[in-house]
């Protein structure tokens, strides 16, 4: 059946070891594949396996503009694969779409930010503002350092405002950033912790659930690097 052979051809661009970049003719022989490969109706592990693939086409290919004339293509089915119901499936779109508008040198960003953070508040299930959480985590970290330190003060707002669902959103990113950030997050564990414990209390499990996890993935990434710097008049 054409799905098996879709996944099957996944498989052996997955364990082919490329010596050389990939230049338009070879793209345009693969992307139908990937294409085929990230509908919704694959089974989980040839959905993973395409996201994963897509995600490393910006190392791949030889020229910039040759990540131009896939990423429109591509960006869509990796978009709907965010409100996938298998974890790994979601994570592994949302990095893909991190390295391509990376290897896109941000020329997709604005748009694609504000179409996340807009999913992250306003989706309608707990699964698709999970997923665009993590996507807008995974896009702001290609992007460098400038775009991390004006992201995570619009995060950490957004955890103690806003009706539930938007909050909840928002503390799933929180918690990704505090891994996919670095010493950008670390330098503000005061601050993003507060924000975290602040809605251990709040009406809504889920939104409690989340700064758990916030909260959770916030001390773990703080005994992993050196201590922060401490926040005005003393400790935590």
């Amino acid at each position: 059946s054409p799905d098996k052979q879709t996944a099957g051809a996944l498989r052996a661009v997955a364990h082919t070891r490329f010596t050389q970049r990939l230049d338009s003719s070879s793209l345009s022989l693969l992307a139908p594949v990937l294409l085929r490969g990230l509908r919704g109706d694959n089974l989980a592990e040839t959905k993973r396996r395409a996201a994963h693939i897509a995600g490393s086409l910006p190392a791949l290919m030889k020229e910039q503009k040759d990540v131009a004339a896939v990423a429109p293509d591509m960006m869509p089915p990796l978009r709907a694969l965010l409100a996938d119901p298998i974890p790994e499936v979601r994570a592994t779109a949302a990095k893909a779409l991190g390295a391509l508008v990376g290897g896109l040198g941000g020329a997709a960003a604005p748009e694609m930010r504000d179409s996340l953070r807009k999913a992250m508040a306003d989706g309608t299930t707990a699964v698709e503002r999970a997923g665009a959480a993590l996507a807008l985590v995974e896009v702001v970290k290609a992007l460098g350092q400038d775009a991390l330190a004006a992201e995570l003060p619009a995060i950490t707002a957004g955890c103690t405002s806003g009706p539930a669902s938007s909050r909840e959103g928002n503390l799933v990113a929180l918690a990704h950033a505090a891994g996919a950030f670095g010493d950008e997050a670390r330098a503000r564990l005061p601050e993003l912790l507060d924000a975290a414990l602040s809605q251990l209390g709040a009406e809504a499990d889920s939104v409690r659930d989340a700064a758990t996890g916030a909260a959770r993935a916030l001390t773990a990434a703080a005994q992993r690097g050196s201590p922060p710097p401490p926040p005005p008049g003393g400790g935590f």
